[in-house]
C-alpha cells in the first residue's frame, strides 16, 4: 500500500514514518522541519499551497492520505492572525480531501477531542455534544466538515491528549519527565480530565485502522482511561522513581480567562469494536521511559 502522511516532521509524524515504512511504501511530507523524514522518501511541501498539494498527490498516487499536519498548540493558535491558523488547519484539509477523492485514495484525518464540549459529562461518545473553545479546535471541526464535504473515502479520528518522553521535545509529558528528572516542581492540574495516549501506540493503532476496509466513519480515539494531568505525573513518578513531593497541585479555577477544558475524555468503544486496542497508560509510560 502507498501511503502519504503530512506532518512527517512533527511529533507523531515521527513514530507514523516509523510504523507505516516498515510494510508500506511511504511518501511522508514535512514544512520546516525535519524530525526523522530524512530517514525516509520525504519532500518539502508547503500544504497552504494547492497546486503543490495537488502535484504530490498526482505524482505519488497514494491508496490512503494520513494527514497528521496542523497548526496544533492551542495558545499559539489565540497568538497569531487566525486567518492563518484557518490555511493551514482548514484549507489545506480541504485540498487533501479534494485531491485524494480524484484519485480514489482515502483520507485519514486526525482530528481532536477538543472539540468536545468540556462540561458535559465525561467519556464522551462520538454523537457528544461539540463546542470548541479555541481557534485550533474551532479549526480542526471545520476541518471535519471539509473531509465530509470533499472526500469520498475518509476515517475522522478525534485524536486524545498525545504523550511522549524524547529530548528536546515539546511535548507538556516529556517537559514534565525532564522537570521532575531535574528535581524541578512541576504545577499540573487535578481537574482537567483526558484520555491520554502515547503516540508510538497512535501510530500502531492507526495502522491497524488504515489496514481494514471501513471508511466514511468518526472514531474517538483514545486511551483506556479517564486521568487527570496530575494523576498521569503520578504513575510518571511511580515508574521513573521520581519523587512526588515535585508535584503542585493546581486547579483550572486558578486560570481564569485561560481556554482551558475540564473533561473531554472519551469513550472509545467504538474503537475498540473494530478490534484495535490500547495500551494502558501506565504500561505506555513503562514502554516510553524504557526506550530512552
Amino acid at each position: 500500500m502507498k501511503v502519504l502522511i503530512t506532518g512527517g516532521s512533527g511529533m507523531l509524524g515521527f513514530y507514523l514514518n516509523r510504523e507505516f515504512s516498515t510494510n508500506h511504501e511511504i511518501l511522508t511530507l514535512r514544512n520546516n522541519g525535519i524530525g526523522n523524514s530524512y530517514q525516509y522518501n520525504n519532500a518539502k511541501v508547503d500544504l497552504t499551497n494547492e497546486e503543490e498539494i495537488k502535484s504530490v498527490i498526482n505524482n505519488f498516487q497514494p491508496d490512503v492520505i494520513i494527514h497528521s499536519a496542523a497548526l496544533s498548540n492551542p495558545s499559539l493558535a489565540n497568538n497569531i492572525p487566525k486567518e492563518m491558523v484557518f490555511e493551514i488547519n482548514v484549507n489545506a484539509t480541504e485540498y487533501l480531501a479534494k485531491y485524494s477523492s480524484e484519485i480514489g485514495a482515502k483520507i485519514i484525518y486526525l482530528s481532536t477531542d477538543l472539540i468536545y464540549d468540556g462540561n458535559k459529562g465525561s467519556l464522551l461518545k462520538e454523537n457528544g455534544e461539540l463546542n470548541p473553545i479555541s481557534i485550533y479546535a474551532e479549526t480542526k471541526l471545520t476541518g471535519e466538515e471539509k473531509v465530509k464535504k470533499y472526500s469520498n473515502s475518509f476515517l475522522i479520528l478525534r485524536l486524545s491528549l498525545q504523550c511522549e518522553i524524547k529530548e528536546n521535545s515539546n511535548v507538556h509529558f516529556s517537559k514534565i519527565f525532564y522537570s521532575l528528572k531535574n528535581k524541578e516542581r512541576v504545577k499540573l492540574f487535578i481537574d482537567q480530565y483526558r484520555t491520554p495516549l502515547a503516540a508510538f501506540d497512535s501510530a500502531r493503532m492507526i495502522r491497524e485502522l488504515t489496514e481494514l476496509k471501513i471508511e466514511n466513519e468518526i472514531i474517538n480515539f483514545g486511551g483506556k482511561e479517564r486521568l487527570s494531568r496530575y494523576f498521569m505525573a503520578e504513575i510518571l513518578c511511580d515508574e521513573a522513581g521520581f519523587s512526588k513531593s515535585f508535584l503542585i497541585k493546581t486547579s483550572l479555577k486558578d486560570f481564569v480567562g485561560v481556554n482551558q477544558v475540564a473533561d473531554v475524555s472519551m469513550n472509545t468503544e467504538k474503537l475498540n469494536s473494530l478490534g484495535i486496542t490500547q495500551i494502558n497508560f501506565r504500561e505506555s509510560v513503562k514502554k516510553m521511559i524504557n526506550k530512552l
